[in-house]
């Protein structure tokens, strides 16, 4: 039976209430900047951006800006404002949650495959009660845009998590909600199995090219009864 399963976060794990730029994210810095430096908001936001466009890796990491950039900004001070904010701009998906318990208990070994940056994806994991203390028990490791320097439309991105783990793509299984980049690009790596999440079919399972179903709890059926 398969038990190596990549897992992905968004609208997989957390729903992001304005994932478009700025986030809350760099809303929460822009805030933080003009208390400190008592700069107006697009002074703030335009140096968010800068910043940003100076991190390593793909994507916004507004997280590793603070660290290591001098912005008179507290890491930790930002770190907890966010994770303020976040509970009320993250939605959970609990289906989800409650069934990668289930999956942990059962023996499944699972990473996260994800376009956030690191910081990004604990903060969604720990809002989703799978980390605590930016430390997570659920999965061995969390690969994303910072860890791996390019996206998940990208077959790269799962060809080095294959490498770095040393496994082949038969072993494994995809579970995201995105066709492209949870199922086809996966496929084009070599990871001949995919779910897709989509939460508005009608049907609960459904196959064609990937196995499609409209809630996570679905997983553990097609774990137990399809990938062997």
């Amino acid at each position: 039976m398969k038990k190596i399963l990549l897992i992905d976060i968004d609208e997989t794990i957390t729903h992001d209430l304005d994932y478009d730029w700025p986030g809350f994210v760099e809303l929460v810095l822009r805030d933080l900047l003009m208390e400190k430096h008592g700069i107006d908001a697009d002074t703030a936001l335009g140096w968010v951006e800068r910043m940003e466009k100076r991190t390593p890796g793909i994507g916004r990491n507004p997280f590793y800006a603070v660290r290591c950039f001098d912005m008179g900004i507290d890491a930790e001070e930002y770190y907890k404002k966010v994770m303020e904010v976040a509970k009320n701009r993250l939605t959970v998906f609990e289906d989800t949650v409650r069934t990668i318990k289930e999956l942990r208990k059962a023996g499944y070994v699972m990473f996260i495959a994800s376009n956030n940056c690191i910081d990004r994806a604990m903060m969604k994991l720990t809002i989703a009660g799978l980390a605590t203390n930016r430390r997570t028990t659920y999965f061995e490791h969390i690969y994303g845009r910072d860890i791996l320097c390019r996206s998940k439309d990208d077959p790269l991105f799962y060809k080095e998590i294959l490498e770095r783990e040393n496994l082949s793509g038969d072993e494994v299984v995809m579970i995201g909600d995105d066709e492209k980049c949870d199922g086809h690009v996966p496929l084009s790596a070599g990871i001949t199995n995919s779910v897709i999440i989509n939460r508005t079919q009608k049907y609960p399972v459904r196959k064609d090219v990937f196995y499609r179903v409209n809630t996570f709890t679905q997983v553990i059926e097609l774990m137990n009864g399809v990938f062997l």
